[in-house]
């Protein structure tokens, strides 16, 4: 979508900052607004009419004025790697104040894991699961390993020595 309104704004010679692009597709009771990631592909949305209009400025398909959207003042995130079973890595860009147990679900569902079936513990002490209540930010950590409740710590295990 980002690609297409920077295309769009140069060919009339416009400002891509200064706009936005407003998506609108048959939505069974007439046409009615589709939401979109920037990094959406066009051909992804089900749209039947696409309009560039300026930001401060922003009306519907119908001529109607869009609400403004209330502006959230800018939170700092911060990035996270997760160490996931099978020695796969990913990297997941949350808020601070994130919980523990909505970075597990986030990232299990992600993933496609059952998330009965995962613990998220810190790297280096894989026997003492993080608690689900409380934020990273308590943590103070921003690596961590989704573990499967199938495994033992190594502390638990017993290492047989052969003479």
């Amino acid at each position: 979508m980002m690609d297409l309104l920077v295309q769009a704004a140069s060919a009339t010679k416009i400002s891509p900052a200064g706009h936005t692009i407003h998506v609108f597709g048959d939505g069974g009771k007439g046409t009615s607004t589709l939401h979109y990631k920037p990094s959406t592909p066009i051909g992804s949305l089900d749209a039947n009419t696409i309009c560039i209009v300026p930001k401060k400025d922003a009306h519907d398909g119908n001529g109607r004025r869009l609400s403004k959207a209330t502006h959230r003042p800018f939170e700092p995130t911060f990035r996270v790697q997760v160490h996931l079973p099978r020695n796969q890595l990913t990297v997941v860009r949350v808020s601070p104040r994130v919980k523990i147990s909505e970075l597990r679900s986030m990232v299990c569902q992600e993933k496609g894991l059952d998330l009965n079936r995962y613990q998220l513990v810190r790297p280096n002490d894989l026997g003492q699961p993080l608690t689900g209540d409380m934020t990273l930010a308590e943590y103070g950590s921003t690596e961590i390993t989704l573990l499967s409740n199938s495994c033992k710590p190594l502390s638990d295990v017993k290492i047989l020595e052969f003479q």
